[in-house]
C-alpha cells in the first residue's frame, strides 16, 4: 500500500467518523428540542387545567371603568353596564359589547371591543359561513290598518302583552322572537395573518399578523398604554404538535360571537317568557351603584340566568342545556356527527328515549347508555359546551388506544345573552326606502335634520330609522334615547322617526313603559370556585334569615 493510499484511508476514516459524530450530535439535539417542546406543551396543559379547576368557563373581567374607596366599587364583570353591553340602535343588525377577559375550557383570552351582528351559522358546511337571522314579522291586523296612528295604538298592545307575558292581551309570541347569542372559541392552525373578522368593523384590528398583535400586547402590558378603542384582542398561541424531527406546529386561538334563534321547547312549555330570565344578585354591583333590589333588574349593570321553575332543584339537565344543544359548531346547521370514541355511542342527555346525541352541536351532558342519569363532559366545569367539527383549520388532537387511532377537532362555547327581536325591526309604516349607498342617504350634508334639505333621504343599514317617534314618548328628556331624526319617505315627505335597531332598553312606550330586550346570561369564571360558592350560600342565609335561621349558630330573635 502506498503512502497516498494510506493517507486517503486515514482521511476517509476521519470524515466518516466526523459525519457519524455529527449525526449523533444532531440526533441528540433533536431529542432535546423534542423534549423541551413537549415540556412546553405539558406546561400549557397545566395552565389550562389549573384554570379549569379555579372556576368555570365564563367572563373573568371587563375593562376598569369604576373605582372608589371600597373594593366593591371597583369594576369586575360588571360596572356601569354588565359586560359593557351598549346600543347601536341606529344600525340594523349590530349589538355592542365591550372588551372582556374570558376563560373558555381552560383557555384565557381577551376579546376586542365587539360590535357583533345578528347572524347565525350558515346552512352549508362552508367554513365560516354565516347568514342573517330573519326578523320577526309585523302582525297582519296592524298592516291592514289605514292610518299610522291606528297602527301605533295596536302595536303598543302587542308590546304590552310581551312585557306582561300575557297572550290574552294579544298573541305576541310569533312577533317577539328570542335569540341566544354565544361566544365560540377554537385552536386553529392558521397562525400568520389575522382572521378577516378581527379586522372588520369600527373596532377592527389595525395590524395584519398575529406576531404583530403579540408585540402590541407585550408593549401594552409593560407600559399600560392601550388602544382607547379597545381594538386589540389578547389571543394565546400554543405548540399543538411536534414532528419526529423536533419541529413544532403551532395553534392560534380564535373566537367569534354569533347568535341562534330559540325555537319553542316542548320540554319547557314552549315560548321563552321574560319571567324565566331572573336577575342574579351581585351585591358588589348593587351597593356601588346604589341599586335596591326592585330597581336592579332594569339596570344596565344587572346580569341574569335562565331559571325555569322546573330547574329549581338538583337536576342533570337544564333549560340552558336544551337551548345550547340546538346550536351547531363550525360545521354549521347541517352538521350530524355521532360520538364513536372507544367503541361507544352517546345518547342525548336530555331525553329518556334512545335519541342519539349529535356531538356536532354544543353540549356538555350526555348518556353513555339509555338511563335516567346524564354524565358531564370535563371534570368540574359546568359552563363549557363542546362541539366536534370536521373543519380542517381547527387543530386536531389524537389518541391511540388498543391499536385504534381517534382524531378529534373541537370548538367550545358559552352563552352570552338572550336578545328579543321585536316587530320594530320590520315595521315600516311610512314606507321609507332602503338605500344601499350610505353616501346617497347623507348627500349634500344631510344629517337627519328636521327640514327637507337636511333630512336623510331614505335609510341605510347604518342609518336605520323607520320607527315613528310617536310610538315612544317623543322627545321627553327622560327618554332621550328616542331621539328624533328627520327622514324623507318614498314620496319625498319629511317624517319624524327614531332608531329601529336592537336596544338594551326600549324607550318609554305610553301605557306600556320601558321594556328590556337584552339579558346578559354569561357565566362568571370565579363564581364556580369554592370561595364564591361559600359566599353565595352566606348571601342566601343573610338576606333570608327568617327562612334559613336554622343555619345560624344563634337563634334569630324577632325585634
Amino acid at each position: 500500500m502506498t503512502l497516498g493510499s494510506v493517507l486517503r484511508l486515514v482521511l476517509l476514516t476521519l470524515v466518516v467518523g466526523h459525519v457519524i459524530s455529527s449525526r449523533n450530535r444532531l440526533q441528540k439535539v433533536q431529542t432535546v428540542v423534542k423534549s423541551l417542546a413537549r415540556q412546553i406543551m405539558l406546561q400549557q396543559m397545566g395552565v389550562e387545567e389549573k384554570l379549569r379547576q379555579d372556576g368555570g368557563s365564563g367572563l373573568k373581567q371587563i375593562r376598569l371603568d369604576l373605582d372608589g374607596p371600597k373594593l366593591y366599587y371597583v369594576t369586575s364583570h360588571s360596572g356601569l353596564t354588565m359586560n359593557h353591553i351598549h346600543d347601536h340602535s341606529s344600525t340594523i343588525r349590530t349589538l355592542g359589547v365591550g372588551a372582556g377577559q374570558y376563560v373558555l375550557n381552560g383557555v384565557e383570552f381577551r376579546t376586542r371591543h365587539e360590535n357583533f351582528k345578528l347572524q347565525m351559522p350558515g346552512k352549508t358546511k362552508l367554513n365560516g359561513e354565516v347568514e342573517d337571522i330573519p326578523f320577526p314579522p309585523v302582525p297582519q291586523n296592524i298592516l291592514a290598518m289605514p292610518t299610522v296612528e291606528q297602527q301605533i295604538n295596536e302595536l303598543r298592545q302587542y308590546f304590552l302583552a310581551f312585557s306582561k307575558s300575557d297572550t290574552r292581551i294579544r298573541n305576541y309570541t310569533p312577533y317577539f322572537r328570542p335569540v341566544l347569542c354565544y361566544l365560540e372559541g377554537a385552536w386553529v392552525n392558521k397562525t400568520e395573518n389575522l382572521k378577516p373578522h378581527l379586522m372588520e368593523g369600527d373596532h377592527g384590528v389595525d395590524i395584519e399578523t398575529y406576531f404583530d398583535l403579540q408585540e402590541r400586547n407585550r408593549f401594552n402590558g409593560h407600559t399600560g398604554k392601550v388602544s382607547l378603542r379597545e381594538n386589540h384582542p389578547l389571543l394565546p398561541t400554543i405548540i399543538s404538535k411536534i414532528s419526529d424531527f423536533g419541529s413544532p406546529t403551532y395553534g392560534q386561538w380564535d373566537y367569534r360571537i354569533l347568535c341562534y334563534p330559540i325555537d319553542d321547547s316542548p320540554h319547557y312549555e314552549g315560548y321563552l317568557k321574560l319571567s324565566i330570565l331572573q336577575p342574579l344578585d351581585d351585591l358588589s354591583v348593587r351597593l356601588s351603584r346604589n341599586l335596591p333590589w326592585y330597581l336592579y333588574q332594569m339596570s344596565p349593570s344587572a346580569r341574569f340566568s335562565i331559571q325555569h321553575r322546573w330547574d329549581n332543584k338538583d337536576k342533570y339537565f337544564y333549560y340552558r342545556d336544551y337551548l345550547m344543544q340546538e346550536i351547531p359548531g363550525r360545521d354549521n346547521q347541517m352538521v350530524d356527527i355521532n360520538e364513536t370514541s372507544f367503541g361507544g355511542v352517546w345518547f342525548n342527555g336530555g331525553y329518556r328515549t334512545a335519541k342519539v346525541l349529535n356531538v356536532g352541536k354544543y353540549h356538555h351532558r350526555y348518556k353513555g347508555f339509555i338511563s335516567y342519569r346524564s354524565d358531564m363532559l370535563g371534570y368540574s366545569d359546568p359552563n363549557a359546551y363542546f362541539a366536534e367539527t370536521t373543519q380542517e383549520d381547527v387543530v386536531p388532537v389524537s389518541l391511540e388506544n388498543k391499536g385504534q387511532l381517534t382524531v378529534k377537532r373541537n370548538t367550545w362555547a358559552i352563552p352570552l345573552e338572550i336578545v328579543y327581536l321585536t316587530p320594530l325591526l320590520s315595521w315600516n309604516p311610512y314606507n321609507i326606502t332602503h338605500i344601499p349607498d350610505k353616501d346617497y342617504v347623507t348627500r349634500d350634508g344631510r344629517h337627519g335634520g328636521n327640514t327637507p334639505t337636511t333630512a336623510y333621504d331614505g335609510y341605510h343599514d347604518e342609518l336605520f330609522h323607520i320607527t315613528p317617534i310617536e310610538f315612544f314618548a317623543g322627545d321627553d328628556p327622560d327618554y332621550a334615547f328616542a331621539k328624533r331624526v328627520g327622514v324623507l319617505d318614498s314620496r319625498g315627505m319629511l317624517r319624524n322617526l327614531t332608531a329601529s335597531g336592537t336596544r338594551v332598553f326600549l324607550p318609554n312606550i305610553p301605557d306600556v313603559g320601558v321594556i328590556r330586550t337584552r339579558f346578559p346570561i354569561v357565566p362568571i369564571h370565579g363564581e364556580f370556585s369554592p370561595p364564591w360558592k361559600e359566599i353565595n350560600a352566606l348571601k342566601k342565609i343573610v338576606k333570608e334569615m327568617h327562612k334559613y335561621g336554622e343555619f345560624l349558630y344563634q337563634k334569630l330573635v324577632n325585634p
